[in-house]
């Protein structure tokens, strides 16, 4: 198999963004849930309308973004540990992870993420 992480890796190719990844845990009289803010590189392009077009939302989404990395992102989980979708921060606009394909094998992890209006 090629090993494509020196392109998901590559200074010149990528930049940095910042995910917001939740986890919840049961407490006493309910949940509780905690955010950390995450730091990664990649290479994030514009979504086109094939990327967007399998979200069951795709008439009402104002936008995304495809990201390729060695950072997997997650989708919303029932764990262990649970937690929703990461949220993705670049330029100043945040985005929910929607897609998550697991290439591992070749090195990166690819992700789709709609734009948060109002975010």
């Amino acid at each position: 198999m090629i090993n494509l992480s020196a392109v998901v890796t590559n200074p010149a190719l990528t930049q940095p963004y910042k995910v917001l990844r939740s986890t919840v845990k049961f407490v006493a009289g309910g949940t509780e849930n905690t955010t950390a803010t995450l730091t990664f590189r990649g290479v994030v392009s514009v979504a086109s309308a094939q990327d967007l077009k399998s979200f069951p939302q795709a008439d009402v989404i104002r936008g995304g973004i495809v990201i390729h990395g060695k950072d997997q992102l997650l989708l919303t989980r029932k764990g262990p540990p649970k937690g929703l979708a990461d949220i993705v921060v670049w330029k100043g606009e945040q985005y929910r992870v929607e897609q998550a394909s697991p290439y591992g094998s070749y090195g990166f992890f690819k992700s789709v993420a709609s734009r948060i209006l109002g975010a």
